[in-house]
């Protein structure tokens, strides 16, 4: 045996690596297929609140989309209003340009950070944007707020994630699918 160790370059126990898928196999509780399936079957209670979380984040994306989509529709509206038609395509654009630029970073943060925090505070930025855009007298201005608006934008890979972290693996397909569906209707 030991002369065997030497020339595989004086590893031990060479012998036993053959037996250790076998040792490996026995010390998992792997069960058949049947059982699997009979204990995702149990009933797992979840909460009004864990639901409401889900709506919630299906609806910010829902709202995310439609903030996009929207201006797109009413943008003759706005320049015939403020004037300056050959800066409305940044109205479209400006929002989207800050998420392109925060998506990456505000992805990573929440990685590394609460992600409940980085779902809440840009929003306020959104509403300060929002105002903003509401009030704005001129094209600049809109435009101004139209990247407010596009730190929420951002967000959207983080609210997205957040029912994925609150539910059990079962329900998060159908999260996924409500979110999706939300963003379908946003839109609409």
């Amino acid at each position: 045996m030991a002369g065997d160790a030497e020339k595989l370059g004086g590893a031990v126990g060479v012998g036993e690596a053959e037996h250790e898928p076998a040792r490996k196999q026995n010390e998992t509780s792997a069960l058949p297929i049947e059982e699997e399936a009979v204990q995702d079957a149990y009933h797992v209670h979840l909460s009004w609140r864990s639901w409401l979380v889900v709506f919630i984040s299906c609806f910010a994306i829902m709202s995310q989309v439609f903030v996009v989509v929207a201006a797109g529709s009413v943008i003759a509206f706005i320049a015939r209003d403020l004037g300056d038609a050959a800066l409305s395509g940044w109205v479209i654009q400006g929002p989207l340009l800050v998420q392109a630029a925060l998506a990456p970073v505000v992805g990573r943060l929440s990685d590394v950070l609460d992600r409940k925090a980085l779902a809440t505070a840009p929003p306020l930025v959104a509403l300060a944007g929002a105002v903003v855009c509401a009030t704005a007298p001129s094209m600049g201005v809109l435009i101004a707020g139209g990247f407010l608006v596009g730190t929420t934008l951002a967000t959207i890979s983080v609210v997205q994630a957040i029912p994925s972290e609150i539910l059990p693996l079962k329900f998060r397909a159908l999260a996924n699918g409500f979110a999706f569906a939300g963003g379908a209707i946003g839109g609409l």
